[in-house]
């Protein structure tokens, strides 16, 4: 887990990809609502991700405890 310090290296990293328009992050760049798009589908495929481990488990736990 990072500590402190690596997370405000972190943040004020962000903070410059946001301020240079030739980032993806800077809201004036041509690609942002690309960038926004694939940050959405990353936290969506892990929510799926999530739901199905927790749909698993709770079949093989179901499965378990009926023997």
């Amino acid at each position: 887990m990072p500590d402190s310090k690596e997370q405000a290296q972190a943040a004020e990293q962000e903070a410059q990809n946001a301020k240079d328009p030739s980032h993806p992050a800077h809201p004036q760049h041509p690609k942002h609502g690309e960038w926004l798009k694939n940050v959405g589908k990353k936290f969506g495929n892990a929510a799926i991700f999530g739901a199905g481990a927790t749909a698993g488990r709770d079949a093989i736990q179901g499965a378990i405890n009926q023997v």
